[in-house]
Order: structure tokens, then sequence, then C-alpha cells
């Protein structure tokens, strides 16, 4: 099976959020805008204090804007916050002037620059501001001078008297931001200038090359190889997006209507680039895994997707390389019998063999699902494969090289060619468990069932009792859905079967699940965290959601900790 879009994905967030980190420091340890490099965006008063009363509600808080009201009157004299636009947006931008320079600026809505000046210094924020020629000057706690001008209702903060202004509009400036996320941060890229650039890169290379002699530690263990691969293409991966990546933008929103909260990470590419090429080729597609998609699921994952050129050259060559590495520890390991190590070393090339010519077909296929309840565990992953039965003969090859092994033929027992369904061959491996505790017996019992099948192009494998049955009604849900059109990646966690679970494996935490179950049950369905990608123009959106069950069940859990309305009514640690 073909998980290539599960590192590409890994990389492209990993990369996105390390080029934002790095840049923003480089960026504010300069100076002084015209060009916008970084633009962030913070709620409105008004919004600020709507989103109070809506988490407060799952924290026994229905009427926390009151409570925050209170206290801005009190701090105030009862003036309120005089002078502050309260309808619209703050925001922060860091802009690049003529010279080269970077300038920082906030910008604050306002009905008076004045007026709000007077309001903190009342607050005891700032000292009294001081007024020079329609400026005014504000002594920051830690001694820095800031300027303080006003123009068409906003006012802009600034390190220097004269420094550049942002825009004449910050509305416009915050447009993507602002109002689709309560805390939003772009970042563009294509205005950043080179040098900073390579700084960036160069510290991160760094970061690295550190990370690198950690890995060189391990020894001969091939997946430390593996791994030393992996953070080469992280560097790569940061110097492409520094180069071909348009704007990144982070965002986070509460949405009141839906009654969830989402995270976003965005980046969109230069019109052209291999970046944009490569985006484009993991938008919306289709899946013929659709089965693996259960809504009642613990887990349930699906995958699809075309890989570039590129990509599937860079993957055959990480399979090369651990591909060598591994045969160099085989030489090395003592523990193999010198009449196994070729046989050893030729089921690692089928294997090899089936991975690469999956590579090079440049498609990705596939899916899981994790089953959960009290008393209940099943596990299954699937997808596709360049050649299955090739895959088929390399499993069975590796089953007949333990058996003899006094340590295989104890804890294992094969059952080849169980049965075949649908074109998909299946057999049976049960392992032995060890020492697992009364209560997990219960669940798996002395052994655990693993099945591994394999069609003309695909490949199953499932774990735990009932599993094989679960294989099966995920490959009619699938035939019943053909190409079916999916989103590039998309990720569902349900935390009801999760805790239904953990409760009839763990006595002490029994009582904690079931309290957290029953205040999910409270809105049905909406007990999910997901994780979706989806194209949006020039580029991709990757987005975390924290839906309203899990929102009330996690408030119902924090109260219950300070032994408030909602506790546990017994036993959990």
């Amino acid at each position: 099976m073909n998980q290539n879009i599960f590192p590409k994905f890994s990389r492209c967030i990993s990369a996105v959020a390390m080029s934002a980190i790095l840049l923003s420091g480089a960026i504010a340890a300069q100076a002084q805008t015209a060009k916008p490099v970084l633009v962030m965006s913070l709620p409105s008063v008004s919004d600020l204090l709507a989103n109070a009363d809506f988490i407060g509600q799952f924290a026994g808080q229905p009427n926390a804007s009151m409570m925050l009201n209170a206290m801005i009157q009190g701090y105030t004299q009862g003036k309120g916050l005089k002078g502050l636009d309260q309808s619209k947006p703050l925001g922060f931008e860091i802009g690049i002037a003529d010279d080269g320079s970077f300038a920082p600026a906030v910008m604050i809505p306002v009905t008076s620059a004045k007026d709000l000046t007077d309001t903190l210094t009342m607050m005891q924020l700032i000292p009294p501001a001081q007024e020079e020629g329609g400026v005014l000057k504000v002594s920051a706690p830690n001694g820095m001078e800031l300027f303080v001008r006003e123009q068409n209702g906003w006012a802009y903060v600034t390190q220097t008297k004269d420094a550049p202004l942002p825009s004449d509009d910050p509305m416009k400036l915050m447009t993507g931001i602002n109002p689709d996320y309560d805390l939003g941060i772009r970042l563009m890229l294509q205005n950043v200038p080179e040098e900073t650039k390579k700084s960036a890169i160069e510290k991160f290379r760094g970061f690295m090359e550190i990370a690198a002699m950690a890995q060189q530690q391990q020894g001969d263990n091939p997946f430390s190889a593996l791994s030393q691969k992996n953070l080469e293409q992280q560097v790569e991966a940061i110097e492409r997006l520094l180069k071909e990546a348009n704007q990144i933008t982070i965002g986070w929103k509460i949405d009141r209507a839906a009654k969830d909260t989402y995270l976003d990470f965005s980046v969109t590419a230069v019109p052209g680039s291999e970046l944009d090429k490569q985006m484009k080729e993991m938008t919306t597609g289709t899946t013929n895994y659709a089965g693996f998609l259960m809504p009642n699921a613990a887990m349930t994952v699906n995958f699809c997707g075309k890989n570039s050129q590129e990509n599937i050259d860079q993957s055959l060559s990480m399979l090369e390389h651990l591909k060598t590495k591994a045969e160099e520890a085989l030489d090395k390991d003592q523990d193999i019998p010198n009449d196994k190590r070729a046989g050893v070393k030729q089921v690692l090339q089928e294997f090899m063999d089936v991975a690469e010519n999956t590579v090079k077909v440049g498609k990705s296929d596939g899916g899981a699902v994790v089953q959960m309840d009290a008393g209940k565990f099943q596990a299954a992953f699937g997808g596709f494969v360049a050649d299955g039965p090739a895959l088929e003969k390399a499993v069975k090859d590796v089953i007949t090289l333990g058996k003899g092994d006094p340590q295989f033929d104890e804890h294992v027992t094969v059952k080849l060619d169980l049965e075949t369904y649908k074109n998909v061959h299946f057999h049976q491996i049960t392992l032995k468990l060890p020492d697992i505790g009364e209560d997990a017996k219960k669940i798996f019992g002395d052994s655990l069932d693993v099945y591994f099948g394999a069609g003309p192009s695909s490949t199953y494998v499932a774990a735990g009792k009932g599993s094989l049955d679960l294989v099966k009604s995920i490959i009619d849900r699938s035939a019943a859905e053909p190409n079916k059109a999916v989103p590039p990646m998309q990720m569902s966690i349900g935390l009801t079967p999760i805790a239904n679970f953990v409760g009839s494996v763990d006595p002490d935490s029994a009582a904690d699940a079931a309290a957290f179950s029953q205040s999910l049950s409270q809105t049905p369905g909406k007990d999910h965290i997901t994780i979706n990608a989806h194209s949006i123009a020039d580029g991709m959106t990757y987005r975390f959601t924290v839906e309203e069950g899990v929102l009330k069940a996690i408030g119902a859990l924090a109260i219950g900790s300070q032994g408030g309305p909602g506790a546990p009514s017994g036993g959990g640690k």
C-alpha cells in the first residue's frame, strides 16, 4: 500500500510551522512598511465577549462576558473602554520599508486615540501620553518609546514617529484572516527579502544537523538511516516552501453557529511553480476504499491522491537508502543463522520490490479504521499496492523463514489460505500474548488474531476478534461506492467509543470514562475530533476541528475536577 501521502502531509505541516516560526523571529529581530510581510488579526472586543460566553457555557460560566465587563468597569471607574471601537478587530503588521528595514505596527480601531490612551493610563497600563505635533508619544513599561498616530478611525502604534504606515484601510490588509478567524496570522513569503530567507534556512539547517547527529548515535539501526533521510527532506521542504510558497495562513476560529472550534493551516503557491503543481495533484480525488469511512468508529482515515515525479523520485531514493542500510544491518546481525541469512535478504528484496513498484505508479489510495466499545477492539487498514500477489508471496516467505525457530513456533500460529473473499486471499496469524491482565484478556483473550489479505492490487491487515468480518464489510462498502470523490486526506476520531472502551479495560478510569461518555451523549454525533485537507485557490488547507460534544465533555470534566456540578460520582483517578 502506498502511504506516501502521509509523510508528504506531515512534511508540509512541519515546513509550514517551522517557516512561520523562523521567519517571524528573523523579522521581529530586525527593525522597520509599505509592503506587508506578516499580518495578524485579533477579534474585536464585541466578538471577544461573545466568545467568552460561548466558552464559558462549557465551564459553567454562561455569562462570562458580564464578569469581564464588570472587571473593565471597575478598572476604568465606570467609564469602560472609552476611545476604542469595539466592533472592529485589532491588527498587527510587519512590513518592508523602502530601505529594506522591517517596520512593525499595531493597528487599533478607535473612536479617539487620545481617549483610549487616557483610558489605558487610568487603568495604570501606560503613563500619560505626550502630544508632539499631532502624534502621541507613549513610554512603554520597558522604557521603549512608542508613537501613536490616528488616521481614518485607526490608531497606528509604531516604534518611530515617521515609520511608514501599513495601509489606509487595515480591514483590507486583514482580508482572508478576519472575519474568517478569531486569531489569524498570514505570512507573505514573496515579500520577504532573500537574505532573510537564507538566514532562516541556515538556522533550520543547523537545527537539523544537531538532530542528525542524535540519529547517528543510534548506530546501525536501519530506521535511523530512514530518519536521517527524512531530516534532509525537511530541509529541502523548508527551502522549497520559502522559494515557491506565496502565503502561509494560520487561523483559529470559534464557530458559535456550528458550536465547534477549528484551527486551519493554509499554504498557497506561486502560480506555475513546482509547489503549485504538486498541490494541484493533491486536490480532491477519488478513492476505491471509501468503506473505511465509518461514522461511528473510534477512528477512521481515508487518503488518496497523485504523486509528482519529484515526490516519486524522493521516495524511491529513500527506499533504496533504507534497503542498503537494512542489508548492512543484516550482515552484522549475529543472531541470524547463516543458513537463513540469504533467505532473509531475499524476503527484504521482495518487500522492497513491492514498495518501489507501488511508488512508481504515482498514486496513493487507502484507509484505516479502529472500532472500539465496551469489551471490543478491532482495527483494520488497507489500500492500493501495485502487485498484491507479490506482497502475498513475501509475507508467506517470512512465515516460512520463521517456522522452526523455537520462539516463533511457541508464540505464533499460522493458517495460510484461510479463505478468499471478493478476489482477496486471506491468511490468519495468531499471536500468543504475554500476561496482560484479566481486564485486557476480556478484550483480546490469551491471543491476538491478525488477518492479512491480498488482492490483485490491494492489501488489508486486520487485528482483533471478529476483525475479518470488519474487513469484509469494508470491501463490500468500498465496492458499493467505487471511485468516490473525496478530499485528499480525512481523519475522524470518535471519543464516545474510546471512552466506553477505556472504562471497560481500566477499572480505575471507569467512573471518569462513564462521566465523559455521558457528557458526549448530550450531543449525539458531535463527539469527534477531525482533520481534513481540502484544496483552495492556488493551495491547500488542513483543518483540525473539535466538535461541540467534545468541548462540552471537556468542560464537564474540568468542572468535575474542581468538585463543581457534574463531578464524577466516584472512583476516578
